[in-house]
């Protein structure tokens, strides 16, 4: 690959995940129309091809339906049940849909028309994405040891968030439009893949080095990423070729494991005590979770918000909404409807009801696992049911539909898939009939006797 392009591409992925607040306007909506005129003006057999081989044309045709479907349930709702005014949060819905998932559709477009103009491989564009992680986890480490670069990222940051005293002392160490969970999913998966893909011709130190920055920055912004990194443990350690080489990873493990576990309590209470608020907010959430594993007697104070589900799990309360939807979601109604949720399941349901979350969900499941069965490559394996498996536990706390860095890192990486299974197909197809033809010519030479 030429310099050139792996620094084009990296400055481009970086832009496409993390949307870096350099103006008071998300970058989104000045990249995305650029990009789709682009890929209009670049139309041909090549872009149709890589759209149709890659289910990017399947997946757009799914959310032009939602987008049907949103409008038939609020033109209903809206007719027959109080609007409370909803109207601006109906419109963020399709905004999310249309809008934003287009957009970003046509971002992963115009990345693998790039990656096969250039002819990257499945390792290539994966590189890529881990040396945009790379340069996030440098960001956060320099705006985690020099203050004035924190400030600089916070005030081009989002403001609305920043307001928050608690937010303001906890996070803030990083360039991206959002530095909460859904940015802790996407640092997180990238990470996964760093554990799960099988890396030829790279150096260890150098993986280490970029998981490690990975991991940092996940613990000082959004522990989200936690969970997604232990589940790609898991699979890497599950998903082993023996029982013996599994043993002799669990065993090592585990000791090293419990070794942790007799010093944690006592490493968690320095922390707390630590004068920097980062510090002592991550070991904080640590101690309470870790006290509340153990069982020990944890006061309302310990664990922040313990009872919240309670007002979380309001579902609507007529038949018609409940199969079919409102056409809104409840993350940002605490003042029109007097609850709110960020649960992804519960918006799914008040959107587009159980009938339609039941449909999504379930096209969304194929999407994701459906590369697991399209080949025997164990690292396309691994990957997409990390993919698969992550989704579906995120839902359980963020929205994940729209645009955000988590979506956007499991689109690109699930389509990419996708792309690179069809790209091996044909090129074997190719090399059979080449095969195939030089054969019939070598016996059409002998017979002939004219070789």
């Amino acid at each position: 690959m030429k310099k050139a392009s792996n620094a084009f591409v990296l400055f481009a992925l970086f832009l496409f995940i993390f949307q870096p607040p350099f103006l008071p306007v998300p970058l989104i909506y000045l990249l995305g129309p650029v990009i789709l005129f682009y890929l209009y003006s670049k139309r041909g057999h090549n872009l149709a091809a890589i759209v149709r081989s890659s289910r990017i044309e399947s997946i757009a045709k799914l959310f032009l339906l939602m987008t049907l479907y949103l409008l038939f349930v609020n033109s209903i709702d809206l007719l027959l049940f109080s609007e409370k005014d909803l109207f601006s949060t109906r419109l963020r819905c399709f905004n999310q849909i249309l809008f934003l998932s287009f957009f970003q559709f046509g971002f992963v477009a115009y990345l693998l028309f790039i990656y096969k103009k250039h002819d990257f491989s499945l390792q290539d564009s994966m590189s890529l994405l881990v040396k945009a992680a790379v340069v996030q986890g440098v960001c956060a480490v320099l705006a985690f040891l020099i203050p004035p670069i924190r400030q600089l990222f916070v005030m081009f940051g989002d403001q609305e968030l920043f307001t928050n005293d608690y937010f303001l002392e906890t996070r803030g160490y990083g360039f991206s439009m959002t530095l909460i969970d859904t940015f802790g999913y996407g640092m997180g998966l990238i990470g996964g893949y760093i554990l799960l893909f099988k890396w030829f011709n790279v150096k260890k130190w150098e993986m280490i080095t970029a998981l490690l920055l990975i991991m940092f920055t996940v613990a000082v912004n959004a522990r989200t990423g936690i969970l997604v990194l232990l589940i790609a443990a898991a699979i890497r350690a599950i998903y082993s070729t023996s029982i013996s080489k599994f043993l002799m990873k669990v065993i090592p493990i585990s000791i090293v494991l419990y070794a942790l576990y007799l010093v944690f309590p006592g490493l968690l209470k320095m922390g707390v005590e630590s004068e920097n608020q980062t510090i002592s907010w991550i070991c904080f959430s640590f101690s309470s979770m870790f006290d509340l594993m153990q069982e020990s007697n944890v006061s309302s104070g310990d664990i922040e918000n313990l009872d919240f589900l309670s007002s979380f799990i309001n579902l609507p309360s007529n038949i018609f909404e409940l199969f079919f939807g409102s056409g809104h979601y409840v993350y940002d109604t605490q003042d029109t409807l007097g609850f709110r949720t960020d649960i992804g399941y519960f918006n799914l349901f008040w959107e587009f009801g159980i009938f339609g979350s039941f449909i999504i969900l379930g096209a969304m499941f194929l999407f994701m696992i459906r590369p697991f069965f399209m080949t025997k490559d164990i690292s396309i394996k691994r990957i997409s049911l990390f993919n698969t498996i992550t989704y579906f536990m995120l839902l359980m706390k963020a929205i994940l539909i729209g645009y955000n860095p988590g979506v956007f890192v499991n689109y690109l990486v699930t389509f990419s898939l996708y792309y690179y299974i069809a790209k091996s197909k044909q090129e074997k197809r190719i090399n059979i009939k080449k095969e195939i033809d030089e054969q019939q010519a070598t016996i059409h030479c002998n017979s002939s006797l004219q070789c």
